[in-house]
């Protein structure tokens, strides 16, 4: 890991690049202990890095013998320099990082759909449209919201839109499908 640490090249130093290494390690031995024995046979990371606030997450997954896992790397930029601050192995931990209840990533990627694809593999319960809006694609996001809305509509052709639930605004109106989530 220390060698996977050198890859990703940043203008600030490590505070000690061998203890952020080392508690990674420990972590994804925590982590995935009941995976047996040797729990991790590998760890494969997209190059793009990941940014948000003063942050910065390195987004792959991690192999054992029969299984994988997401795994994020967060890395934090403080008064002392860049360290390693968590390791999130488990699905719901990154889908909430990459919820659209925060603010968007920064990441120049190469081409967004490869990513959406590859973040889909770590998530599949999660929205295709959620992804694109989260890795900054609003417009994108919009456009797979509303196909997704639409094909639920053609499937259901009977089912009318009623007004949804909660306090009318004074700016618009806001309706729903019942057996949409």
């Amino acid at each position: 890991l220390q060698r996977v640490l050198a890859d990703y090249r940043f203008d600030i130093p490590y505070v000690h690049q061998l203890r952020c290494a080392a508690a990674i390690v420990v972590r994804l031995q925590d982590d995935l202990a009941h995976w047996g024995d040797t729990p991790v046979r590998s760890i494969e990371l997209l190059d793009t890095v990941f940014y948000r606030e003063r942050r910065a997450y390195l987004v792959g997954r991690v192999f054992g013998e029969h299984r994988f896992s997401p795994c994020v790397i967060a890395l934090v930029n403080d008064e002392r320099g860049l360290r390693a601050d968590a390791v999130l192995t488990r699905r719901r931990d990154v889908a909430h990082l990459f919820g659209v209840s925060r603010s968007y990533f920064q990441a120049d990627l190469a081409t967004v759909g490869d990513a959406v694809v590859f973040l889909r593999s770590l998530l599949p319960g999660k929205p295709i449209d959620e992804i694109y809006t989260v890795l900054g694609r609003a417009k994108q996001g919009k456009t797979e919201r509303y196909r997704t809305f639409f094909r639920h509509f053609n499937e259901h052709p009977q089912e009318r839109l009623v007004p949804a639930e909660g306090t009318p605004g004074m700016v618009m109106a806001v309706f729903t499908l019942p057996s949409y989530p």
